[in-house]
């Protein structure tokens, strides 16, 4: 089973938002190799004190003609099952 939807599923909140996507991305001048744009990506799902909590997928791509990552991030906490909150700042 899916660990964020078995997340979910334990904290009983399995309607509305499911998760939230967020984008990373590099200008195809920035000379940086994929690995480290992972690397990149990785401590910012670690120190992104909103996230804390929520399990983070991180996929990064070079289909694009540019590196990025994305991030999908559970909208429900795994320690406290509080979901997390959106604003549009």
């Amino acid at each position: 089973k899916d660990e964020m939807q078995a997340t979910k599923e334990l904290w009983g909140k399995t309607g509305g938002r499911t998760y939230k996507h967020f984008v990373q991305s590099y200008h195809e001048d920035e000379h940086i190799t994929p690995e480290q744009a992972h690397r990149n990506a990785v401590e910012l799902a670690k120190n992104t004190e909103a996230w804390k909590g929520h399990e983070v997928l991180i996929a990064t791509h070079i289909d694009r003609g540019h590196i990025h990552s994305h991030f999908i991030v559970n909208s429900v906490n795994y320690e406290n099952g509080h979901k997390l909150q959106w604003s549009k700042a």
